[in-house]
């Protein structure tokens, strides 16, 4: 269509040997029926945690990116961005270890590591409209108005910017016991029966809080010391979508000449005061665990 244009790409990224974190003095687990302390199972007995870097990373991220915009034209301007992709990794980035994720890896699984990125959302879609309402000097309607009428119901604007998102992704854990920790670097991940995630018939929601949000009857910390990792995979859960309107209405008041312009703003975010929930507590050994205590910001004027 005229003064419409839509692009369609494809990105992807693969890297090998990237340098992650891990315990160069990784202690082995304990044997069945054993309880030696974490420094008597060290290679280096003298020594606590030695933190090093390997070339043991790799990340693999695919997508299909989607741009469909409308050039301004009669007064209306649209562009909508919309991605669908996938990112995998083993370890997330230093200083960047959101909702439960390490950056560290466990060399003695490296295999286990694998699995979404930190930062994997699958679904990510803005449309941003902005639209002149056709009345006022120059517009459609309204163009030889008498002034005065034409100050109170010309050049009005009203902007939108819609976002939705998939969830993040959610690793999770537990705190071991002395007779299962192997490293005080790690991110101990539990045993996992079923789905996770409780249906939400089971979810209890209060004045501060949504509860109930994980089953802790599908996620159990391991019993048994030869096997502390746990089944549970790298960021196998997922929080809630995010969904946000943003509008902003304008209003312009024409002063000595057609060119010098009042521009008097009123803008809301998140105007239909949706409830955009963060990560839930994810940490078995929490008594907390599943709750979610926060939340992103409400409807703002």
């Amino acid at each position: 269509a005229k003064n419409t244009a839509m692009t369609v790409s494809y990105v992807g990224e693969h890297g090998v040997h990237i340098w992650v974190l891990a315990d160069l003095n990784q202690a082995a687990h304990n044997a069945a029926g054993a309880a030696l302390s974490l420094q008597a199972r060290r290679p280096i007995s003298t020594f606590t945690g030695i933190e090093e870097s390997i070339p043991a990373g790799f990340l693999s991220y695919n997508a299909l990116q989607v741009e469909l915009e409308h050039r301004y034209s009669a007064g209306l301007y649209l562009l909508n961005s919309f991605t669908w992709s996938r990112a995998i990794d083993n370890a997330s980035g230093h200083l960047d270890t959101p909702n439960g994720d390490n950056s560290r890896v466990n060399p003695a699984n490296l295999a286990g590591e694998r699995g979404e990125s930190a930062y994997d959302q699958p679904i990510n879609d803005t449309l941003t409209v902005v639209w002149d309402l056709p009345y006022g000097s120059g517009r459609h309607f309204g163009a030889n108005a008498p002034r005065a009428l034409q100050m109170v119901l010309g050049d009005w604007q009203l902007s939108a910017i819609n976002t939705a998102t998939s969830g993040q992704p959610v690793n999770l854990t537990y705190s071991e016991s002395a007779a299962f920790d192997v490293s005080d670097l790690l991110s101990y991940r539990p045993n996992v029966s079923g789905n996770p995630v409780a249906p939400s018939s089971q979810r209890i929601k209060t004045a501060t809080a949504l509860t109930g949000y994980l089953d802790s009857a599908a996620v159990s910390i391991p019993t048994d010391v030869t096997k502390p990792y746990g089944n549970a995979g790298r960021n196998s859960l997922r929080d809630f979508q995010f969904n946000q309107l943003d509008l902003g209405l304008h209003k312009g008041f024409r002063l000595w000449s057609e060119t010098s312009l009042l521009d008097i703003r009123g803008e809301a975010f998140n105007v239909l005061n949706h409830v955009n929930y963060m990560a839930p507590d994810s940490n078995r050994s929490d008594g907390g665990f599943g709750s979610i205590t926060s939340a992103f910001p409400p409807r703002q004027l």
